[in-house]
């Protein structure tokens, strides 16, 4: 028994010396470079989930949100919107830190503890009034931070789009929010209060994005297409903190292409100035190559007047 102190202090020895390291090996990482094209090997079984997943927002979800977004009024939403937020906030703290942003981790820190308290639980957005911002982080952006690759496409049932990496997510953000820790007791004691705040939260996720799965219905050709690539997007814009890299839009062999063609016109265009110089220096010439670049083109008749015809 006298030895399990030290044993403990030894694993929080070990877990801090892994955790240093981690962020070590962040700092010489970096997010792999994204792909241009969806790697979506498994797109008959993702389309299918798609299509079950539509069937299910337009017959179940989609009058609740009409139902939500009619009675409740704009500024209470904001307040639902900011409370789920607030509760999730620890989740942007922690993988910011696991990513090597310090300061912007700090600054997350301040903006939770502000909202909590000032905000009266998080309903309001007290931390933007002193400055600071909100962020975006979660472990699918950590793991592609330290290199890990999108992986394949997915599409989860009810939970809509996903890749291979940013499936861990899912029970980070579960571990990481506050909602799980005050429920679950909750719950436990027989008393399901915490049922409707589910409820609610889901609500609110699929409200936000009201706007953008209309625009979505009216306008794309292929729902699904278009939910993956702008999912794809999306992931790649807060990976790389709103300022994703250009894409490649020429392989290497059309670059080169461009590179000869770039000499072919600088030979004419060398060739033009010595053709300009001959003419400067012989002005009797000048009929002649004139009779020459005429023929070329001329019908016949005109080239006969022109072979006929008197030099001046």
């Amino acid at each position: 028994m006298k030895g399990c102190p030290q044993r403990s202090r030894c694993h929080l020895l070990v877990a801090t010396g892994i955790m240093v390291g981690l962020i070590v090996v962040v700092g010489c990482a970096g997010p792999p470079q994204p792909r241009p094209e969806a790697y979506d090997p498994l797109e008959n079984m993702n389309r299918s989930f798609h299509v079950f997943n539509t069937k299910v927002d337009e017959l179940v979800m989609q009058p609740v949100v009409d139902a939500y977004i009619d009675w409740v009024h704009e500024n209470w939403r904001l307040s639902i919107s900011n409370f789920f937020d607030n509760l999730s906030y620890p989740n942007v703290i922690v993988n910011t830190f696991l990513q090597g942003k310090f300061r912007q981790g700090f600054v997350d820190t301040g903006r939770f503890l502000i909202n909590t308290t000032l905000g009266v639980g998080g309903l309001f957005d007290a931390a933007s009034v002193f400055g600071l911002e909100e962020h975006d982080e979660d472990f699918g952006q950590t793991l592609a931070v330290w290199g890990v690759g999108e992986g394949p496409y997915l599409t989860l049932p009810f939970l809509g789009p996903s890749t291979m990496r940013d499936l861990p997510d899912l029970g980070g953000s579960a571990l990481t929010n506050v909602f799980t820790y005050v429920g679950t007791p909750v719950l436990v004691a027989g008393v399901a209060a915490t049922s409707p705040l589910a409820v609610l939260a889901f609500i609110d996720k699929r409200a936000r994005a009201d706007r953008a799965l209309r625009a979505r219905d009216e306008l794309a050709l292929d729902s699904y297409v278009f939910t993956r690539e702008a999912y794809r997007q999306h992931r790649t814009f807060l990976i790389y903190d709103g300022n994703p890299p250009m894409p490649e839009l020429f392989a290497e062999e059309d670059l080169q292409i461009f590179e000869d063609l770039e000499q072919e016109d600088a030979v004419d265009e060398h060739a033009s100035v010595r053709q300009r110089k001959l003419h400067e220096d012989l002005p009797t010439l000048e009929p002649i190559s004139t009779l020459h670049r005429v023929e070329e083109t001329a019908p016949v008749s005109v080239k006969e007047a022109l072979f006929t015809a008197p030099l001046p």
